[in-house]
This record gives structure tokens, C-alpha cells and sequence, in this order.
């Protein structure tokens, strides 16, 4: 089976199970319980965590406020990551003449 093709099978199993659960009228979004042990594994090695399962097949609508705050987190990662190698370049090159500029007095390094 194609990986979008177990996607699709995936999500669309969340998506009956939600149905099913609608018709028989309860108000909650389908949970692993409801699943065989195969079928969790399939749709968490598909999606990943179960919430991320749920919003991904559409059962669950995606947290906006959640998104948004850990894609800013991951930016400003990414950011001081850059800041850190661009002070750790600045640095390497006076580091570096340190190391290989000769002492003027002719005293060995301590």
C-alpha cells in the first residue's frame, strides 16, 4: 500500500469511527480504545500522536493558537542557533591568531 494510500485509509477509519460515534450519539472524537492494536499502529505510524491523528483526518479542528505558538518557538530556535554559530565564527578567527601569533617575550604558553 502507497503511503498516501494509507493515509487515506487512516483517516478515513478516524473519520467512520467519529461517524459511528456521532450516530449512536456521543460527543467525543473517536479514542485508541476504539481501535485494534493494528489499526492504532497504522494511524500513529501515518500521523503521529493521537491529537495530531484526530486533526490531520479532520475529526478534530487544528488548534490555531497552538500552531502558531510552536512555529514562533521554533523561529526563534532556529534564530539564536544562527546567532550563536555567527559569535562562534566571529570568534574562531581571534581565537585562532592567538594560537598561532608567537609571544614577543618568547615565554612558552601556560
Amino acid at each position: 500500500m502507497a503511503s498516501s494510500e494509507k493515509e487515506q485509509y487512516c483517516a478515513s477509519l478516524l473519520r467512520d469511527r467519529y461517524a459511528e460515534l456521532q450516530a449512536a450519539g456521543e460527543e467525543r472524537y473517536p479514542k485508541r480504545a476504539d481501535f485494534s492494536v493494528e489499526e492504532v499502529v497504522a494511524i500513529k505510524a501515518c500521523f503521529g500522536p493521537w491529537p495530531r491523528a484526530l486533526e490531520a483526518a479532520g475529526v478534530k479542528p487544528v488548534n490555531a493558537e497552538k500552531a502558531a505558538a510552536k512555529q514562533q518557538k521554533r523561529i526563534a530556535k532556529k534564530r539564536a542557533a544562527t546567532q550563536r554559530k555567527t559569535a562562534q565564527g566571529a570568534q574562531a578567527p581571534s581565537e585562532t591568531q592567538g594560537i598561532l601569533a608567537e609571544d614577543p617575550t618568547g615565554s612558552s604558553p601556560k
